[in-house]
């Protein structure tokens, strides 16, 4: 999985939904939402949400949201994630890919909706204070994830 949401608390799956179409119009970004997205299973797969660069047919980033039904999933981190160990963490969403400025401008603007939330791309785990740290300083640059890790070490 490449970005995902997770929270202490386990969360109806129409707070989650509303949160990243709020995210999603507060980013500028795009949503495609296709007719089968909602499954037997209560999961909403494959929310398409983009951001548009240029002008050109190619000229855009994606990646396809699923966000889990409320008893899906629960995961306990090993990691300090706010200095504290063993606390467990519900996934409540998650992508199949990230790429990186998207990422970012969907992450900043989810967080700062959900600041309670914390969000993981690949091996990264950050909140809203540590993406807001990067958009007070620099904004997006190609290496953001990379800053947050060198705080993490």
């Amino acid at each position: 999985m490449g970005l995902a949401f997770f929270c202490k608390d386990l969360l109806p799956q129409e707070n989650v939904f509303s949160s990243v179409m709020l995210a999603v119009l507060k980013a500028g970004l795009f949503c495609g939402i296709k007719d089968t997205a909602l499954k037997s299973n209560g999961k909403i797969e494959d929310l398409d949400i983009r951001r548009y660069f240029g002008n050109k047919e190619d000229d855009y980033e994606y990646f396809l949201m699923d966000i889990h039904e409320t008893e899906w999933n629960t995961i306990t981190y090993c990691r300090d994630i706010f200095n504290k160990s063993g606390q467990v963490f519900h996934l409540l969403a998650g992508t199949d890919n990230a790429p990186y400025h998207l990422c970012y401008n969907f992450s900043l603007h989810y967080l700062r909706l959900r600041p309670d939330h914390v969000i993981s791309i690949y091996d990264t785990t950050f909140s809203l204070d540590d993406i807001e740290k990067i958009e007070q300083t620099t904004g997006y640059i190609d290496n953001w994830l990379q800053k947050i890790n060198l705080r993490e070490s």
